[in-house]
Order: C-alpha cells, then sequence, then structure tokens
C-alpha cells in the first residue's frame, strides 16, 4: 500500500538516530524543544533549521514595521510569560526567544544551516529516515527518528505567492513581495500602492507613509482600524489590583511605539 513500504534508508552508520527530530527553530520549534527537554528528558532529540539563526518568520521577513499582529500574552511561551508590551516588533520578539534558549540551554540541541530535503516514513521499521543538507559545504546528511516534529511554518518562504496578472512584465515601476523585501530598495518620494488589508498592509502602510510621495491601499473589502496605545488594559488594571494588594506585578517594558491596528 501506497505510503507503509519499507523506503531505501541510508546505513546505520551514517544516520544519526533520535528519538524525536523536530523540523524549524521558529517560535514553535524552540517551544517543542523547551518541552523536550523538559518533560522527556530521557528522549534524545535534534532541531534542524535552514536559516543560519533561530526564529523563523521573525528572522526571515525584513519590511518595513514588522511586528506580531497578536498580542504577545496569549502569543509567547506558558513557561516564559511575557511581560512587556502587548504588540512586539520582530526584534522584540527575538530577544525573547533568544533568552528561552539561552535560559534553557537549548542551543545545544539546535543544527542551523541544515535544509530538509526529504522525509520518508518506513512502516516496517516504524521509523522515519530524513535526508538534509549542510548548506555551507553542500554535503547530504541523514537522520533517522521515532517521531517527527513539523514546525517550519506554512510559509513557502523562497516562493511566496504571487498573482499571475496580464502585462505585470511591461510594468515600469518595481514591484515587491513584502516576503523578499528589498535591502536596497529606495521609496523616497515615490507613488506606492499597497494591494490588500491584511496584518501586513496594517504593518507596511504606516511604517513608509512617511517616506513616500503618496501611498494607495487597494483593498477587496472595506476593513476599518482605528488608532489605539499599545496596551493591554486588562493586564493594566490587574497590575493595578496587585498594587493594591500590595504584590509587585511582574516587571514590564517600557512602552513601544508600535501602536496595534
Amino acid at each position: 500500500m501506497p505510503g507503509t513500504e519499507t523506503k531505501a534508508r541510508p546505513a546505520a552508520a551514517k544516520a544519526e538516530h533520535f528519538d524525536v527530530l523536530v523540523a524549524g527553530a521558529g517560535i514553535s520549534g524552540i517551544g517543542a524543544a523547551y518541552h523536550m527537554k523538559d518533560q522527556c528528558p530521557d528522549k534524545s532529540f535534534v532541531v534542524l533549521e535552514k536559516l543560519e539563526s533561530f526564529g523563523g518568520t521573525w528572522l526571515w521577513h525584513k519590511y518595513p514595521g514588522i511586528r506580531s499582529d497578536s498580542d504577545l500574552y496569549t502569543f509567547g511561551y506558558r513557561f516564559k510569560p511575557w511581560t512587556g508590551v502587548p504588540i512586539a516588533t520582530a526584534q522584540e520578539i527575538l530577544d525573547y526567544m533568544d533568552e528561552v534558549i539561552e535560559e534553557n540551554e537549548l542551543g545545544q540541541y539546535i543544527r542551523y544551516g541544515h535544509k530538509i530535503l526529504s522525509a520518508d516514513w518506513s512502516s516496517d521499521d516504524s521509523l522515519w529516515t530524513i535526508t538534509a543538507r549542510k548548506l555551507d559545504t553542500g554535503e547530504e546528511v541523514y537522520f533517522t527518528c521515532n517521531f517527527l516534529w513539523m514546525c517550519q511554518g506554512y510559509y513557502n518562504y523562497e516562493r511566496p505567492y504571487t498573482p499571475d496578472w496580464p502585462d505585470m512584465d511591461k510594468f515600469k515601476g518595481q514591484i515587491v513581495h513584502p516576503q523578499l523585501w528589498p535591502d536596497d530598495i529606495d521609496l523616497k518620494g515615490k507613488k506606492v500602492i499597497c494591494i490588500g488589508s491584511g496584518a501586513t498592509t496594517a504593518t507596511v502602510v504606516p511604517a513608509i507613509a512617511g517616506e513616500v510621495d503618496h501611498i494607495t491601499v487597494l483593498q477587496r473589502s472595506p476593513t476599518y482600524f482605528i488608532p489605539g496605545r499599545n496596551e493591554n488594559e486588562m493586564v493594566t488594571e490587574l497590575e493595578q489590583h496587585w498594587h493594591r494588594l500590595g504584590y509587585d506585578p511582574p516587571d514590564r517594558a517600557p512602552e513601544s511605539p508600535v501602536r496595534p491596528a
């Protein structure tokens, strides 16, 4: 039956075996590593990450104003409650993840620059065989594991979706996808159209509005935004309640200039 046959795999001497292999060192992968070390200390595991460092989405995306689009009190880790402002910049999230890695000594389990090429399951052996490429040398390396934990996210980072509209090749301006934001782009004095009205638009448009000559948001359906403080009123009220009871609330970072949409 398809999917149950025994796949050919490297000789045991060539393949490193782990009980669990985690794909990706983004916020999910780092969380998985923490829970493996904390809850399954007798199990071996490794985290494979294609990029040069941890962070996933927060490392890859470079567009102006990059920040979370949900509050970090719920997006952050239960084992390390977020104490900053609700909406965080990409760098603040990376700093937070760095603390998690350092405080819990997770770096020893992460192998950067490893691109997973294939993952084959053998029902006969009850084993996954993973083929990866070390991007610094081009060498193919092999792993086996009993459980494959997919934390790679849902983006096709290198080939994001771009509509194929007629005559795009004839456009004399520059077409930029935020997922592949160029470092050398110069928007000063430019007339810009931003297509879409989701979280990325809510981030990019305010960040570049003061730089461009004019910007237009082209949207399919009406979307409404209101200005607001980067603050969670419930958290603030709870802190005040703690003070009234004579307790000190957790340390809070100073308010960020980032404003939620």
